[in-house]
C-alpha cells in the first residue's frame, strides 16, 4: 500500500481502454470537466490492482502562464510589493520576479508512491452495498492518474501513461 502523509490517500486511476485521448481532450478543453466529474468517482474495492512501475517528471518556465492567469504584480518593476520579503535596507522598490520555474515528479513502484513539486522564482533587483464481486484494474493499456487531497479535492498531480508495457 502506498505511504500517505496528511490527507492524501486519494490516488485515482481512470481506465479507458479506447477513450483516453477523448478523455484528455475533454479534460484540457473544458475547465469545469474535472469539477463536474470528480463527484462521480467513488472509492472502489478491487480484487486486483496492477499498474506498471513508472517515473514521470515535467518542468517548465511558468512566468508567461502566470501572467496570462492575471498574476502580474510580482513581475512589475518599481512597485515595491516584494521588498518586505527581504531583510535589507539596500533593497529599494526595484525588487521584482523575472522568472518562475516549476518542476514536478511522480514515482510509482512496489513500495508506494512518491510525488514532489517545486517552484522557484528568480527575483531581481533593478528589474452503496456491493452487489457484484470487486472489479480488477490491470493497467496494460493507456491510463490517466491523479493525486488529489481527500478533503478539499484539490488535484496536485495529473498524468498519463500511454504505453505501460514500455515501462515494465
Amino acid at each position: 500500500m502506498a505511504k500517505t502523509r496528511g490527507n492524501f490517500p486519494c490516488i485515482s486511476f481512470y481506465q479507458m481502454r479506447d477513450g483516453l485521448q477523448n478523455l484528455l481532450a475533454k479534460f484540457s478543453s473544458d475547465t469545469s470537466f474535472l469539477e463536474q466529474h470528480l463527484d462521480h468517482f467513488s472509492e472502489k474495492k478491487l480484487a486486483d490492482f496492477w499498474i506498471p512501475r513508472f517515473k514521470i517528471s515535467f518542468e517548465f518556465e511558468a512566468s508567461e502562464a502566470m501572467k496570462e492567469l492575471g498574476l502580474n504584480l510580482p513581475f512589475m518593476k518599481n512597485v515595491g510589493e516584494l521588498t518586505e520579503m527581504v531583510d535589507s535596507h539596500l533593497i529599494s522598490k526595484e525588487l521584482y520576479v523575472s522568472k518562475i520555474f516549476h518542476k514536478a515528479c511522480i514515482k510509482v513502484n512496489e513500495e508506494g508512491t512518491e510525488a514532489a513539486a517545486s517552484t522557484a522564482a528568480i527575483m531581481r533587483h533593478g528589474c452503496a452495498l456491493r452487489q457484484s464481486p470487486p472489479p480488477t484494474f490491470v493497467a496494460d493499456h493507456p491510463f490517466l492518474f491523479m493525486i488529489r487531497e481527500e478533503l478539499s479535492v484539490i488535484v496536485f498531480f495529473t498524468g498519463t501513461v500511454l504505453n505501460p508495457l514500455l515501462l515494465a
